[in-house]
């Protein structure tokens, strides 16, 4: 996944259902996919910024709905990455 360099973890930035950029950087690695089942804390980006891995986790547990973004993408800081839905119950 980081590709031997250091990987900082950084706390999810959420707006609703989104999980948003923290800061301008590149998509390294999206594990996961649309369908998949996430818990809050659960790694579900890599972005790399200043040549240092981020670690992007869930905010809250869910299913993933959208997955907007891929590997090589340029985000700027609160780019859309995906969308977390939460079960009804």
């Amino acid at each position: 996944m980081t590709k031997g360099r250091a990987a900082r973890t950084t706390g999810a930035v959420a707006a609703g259902d989104n999980v948003l950029a923290p800061m301008h950087g590149v998509v390294v690695e999206i594990p996961v996919a649309a369908g998949a089942s996430v818990s809050a804390g659960d790694v579900v980006a890599v972005i790399e910024a200043m040549k240092m891995m981020n670690e992007i986790h869930a905010h809250k547990e869910g299913t993933i709905e959208r997955v907007l973004v891929s590997a090589g993408d340029t985000v700027e800081a609160r780019t859309p990455l995906l969308t977390i839905r939460t079960p009804p119950g």
